[in-house]
């Protein structure tokens, strides 16, 4: 689970979102792309991160604690990648 970057950044943005639907816009990909990583992560973690209804997501108990450390990891790797390119381009 701690590997599946792809999981983990798909997560943080349902969070953000507060929708697949919008999550799945926001990152270019489709719903079930999205659904299916974050199914990945839960079953990965034995956890639901989110509580699921046919009108709305929210997230769950254990869903809202690792919200943050999701963030600072999609954050962390923004960071990453930038510094990659600027020294890259020295």
């Amino acid at each position: 689970a701690l590997a599946d970057y792809e999981g983990w950044a798909l997560f943080d943005a349902v969070a953000t979102h507060g929708s697949f639907r919008d999550a799945a816009k926001a990152t270019g990909l489709s719903v079930p792309t999205v659904s299916k990583a974050v199914h990945r992560l839960e079953t990965a973690l034995g956890v639901a991160l989110f509580h699921r209804t046919s009108r709305s997501v929210t997230l769950s108990a254990a869903g809202e604690r690792l919200a943050v450390q999701a963030r600072a990891m999609v954050v962390a790797a923004a960071q990453a990648e930038e510094a990659a390119r600027i020294d890259a381009q020295t």
